[in-house]
């Protein structure tokens, strides 16, 4: 039987989603609460699909490529290749962070990831409030 209210939410993730990478700059159509507030409406999804069981259960370190002044963006990856190449692209830095299970809205794997770094993939996070490091200023401890 099919669930219809599932399915409503999985195509309303997907045509969010959709309009979230077909953006540029997806904080110039809309503010950062505007897409907050409806991913955490919509549940968390993974590649399109929405299921809170999906949402991984630990803390996951995120880079960012940005300028300072965009840094506490949404777009955040798990590939410091990805953050590093955002970064040259921009002409700024890459920024660092540790996001609790309940900041990440969605995830984004190779078939919606970006397609400018092989591999890449992205989390739609919520990073008001967090300390963001630069990259370059983590210690090095082995």
């Amino acid at each position: 039987m099919l669930n219809w209210s599932r399915a409503k939410r999985e195509l309303t993730v997907q045509a969010l989603l959709d309009r979230w990478m077909n953006a540029a700059h997806p904080l110039d159509v809309h503010p950062a609460a505007w897409w907050v507030e409806r991913f955490r409406a919509l549940g968390y999804s993974s590649d399109g699909v929405v299921s809170e069981s999906l949402r991984p259960a630990g803390t996951q370190v995120l880079c960012r490529g940005s300028v300072a002044s965009a840094r506490y963006g949404l777009s955040w990856s798990p590939s410091l290749e990805m953050g590093r190449w955002f970064a040259r692209r921009c002409g700024g830095e890459v920024w660092v962070a540790e996001f609790e299970p309940e900041r990440l809205l969605a995830y984004m794997g190779e078939r919606f990831g970006d397609q400018q770094v092989a591999g890449g993939t992205e989390y739609i996070a919520d990073p008001a409030g967090l300390t963001l490091v630069r990259l370059e200023d983590i210690p090095i401890t082995e």
